[in-house]
Parts: C-alpha cells; sequence; structure tokens
C-alpha cells in the first residue's frame, strides 16, 4: 500500500486509540527523566508495526518528537550553567505537554498528526 494510500484508509477504533496512547506515553519522561518519553512511544511502534500503518505511523512520530525533546533538554541541561537554561526549560516543559495532548486528541480522532517545529530524525 503506497503512503497516500495509507493516509486514506480510517484507522479503527482500536487503531486510534492505541495511537492515542503512544502518544501520551511520552508524558512518562515525568517519572523517569529522559528515556520515558521515548520507551513508552518504542514499545507502542514495537507491537503494533506490523498490524496498523496508522499506529506505527503515530508511534514513531511520537518516538520522533521524544527524541528530539530529549537532545533539546540535554542541550538546555548546559545552558543552565549559564542561567538562560533555566527560562527555556520552562517553556520546553510546556510545549512538550501542549503538543502531546493536542497529538494524542488528533491521533483519537483518526489524523495523522505531525509534531510542529520538530526535524524528522526517524523516518
Amino acid at each position: 500500500m503506497m503512503q497516500n494510500e495509507a493516509e486514506n484508509w480510517a484507522p479503527s477504533d482500536e487503531d486510534r486509540r492505541w495511537a492515542m496512547w503512544a502518544h501520551l506515553s511520552g508524558l512518562v519522561f515525568v517519572v523517569v527523566p529522559v528515556v520515558g518519553g521515548l520507551l513508552g512511544a518504542f514499545v507502542f511502534w514495537l507491537i503494533k508495526k506490523d498490524a496498523s500503518h496508522f499506529v506505527a505511523d503515530q508511534s514513531k512520530e511520537a518516538l520522533n518528537f521524544h527524541l528530539v525533546m530529549v537532545i533539546v533538554q540535554l542541550i538546555n541541561s548546559a545552558l543552565m550553567a549559564v542561567l538562560i537554561g533555566f527560562l527555556f526549560y520552562g517553556i520546553v516543559w510546556l510545549f512538550m505537554l501542549g503538543v502531546v495532548i493536542i497529538a494524542a486528541v488528533r491521533a483519537e480522532g483518526g489524523t495523522y498528526y505531525r509534531y510542529p517545529l520538530v526535524p524528522r530524525l526517524l523516518t
């Protein structure tokens, strides 16, 4: 199935829930810093990568987003040495929380969501 055909295919209710939880699993970073967000999305991708194109796509998108956020937070941690990192820390957390919730709502609605301002490191 080609990419455009896959995107026109309506995901099932179950697939939409799996995709929603793949995005929300990124909030695990609150409990397990750094790898928490990556681990949740990666597990969802491993479980459903062959069973559902929608869930595989959305869990890979969540994984990509949280990989980028880990890199951003590592850079931000270094910037804390010059105090500017403290300002960016809160902004990054609010951004992460906001877009993860938006992504989960869109995925639950059956929409292929792409995170804003995030380069696609994983394709």
